[in-house]
């Protein structure tokens, strides 16, 4: 995951008109693999629904922040 986070940034960086499209880290969110709420469930978060809640929110707040209005001077 963290091997793509770069080449990540920099599409993102690049995509026009600049300012338009936000990356979203999500590594932030994948809570504590020693206390997963779904035992042996290594993927999706470890089936914590709290972090899929935490990154549909980051991602949501992140969209109406580009949605804002922005000086184009």
């Amino acid at each position: 995951m963290l091997a793509n986070r770069g080449v990540q940034a920099t599409a993102t960086a690049e995509i026009v008109p600049t300012g338009t499209a936000t990356l979203v880290t999500k590594t932030n969110f994948t809570g504590h693999k020693e206390l997963p709420p779904n035992v042996g469930h290594g993927f999706h978060w470890l089936g914590n629904v709290e972090s899929n809640f935490l990154i549909g929110d980051a991602m949501g707040n992140a969209r109406i922040r580009s949605l804002a209005p922005r000086n184009n001077k």
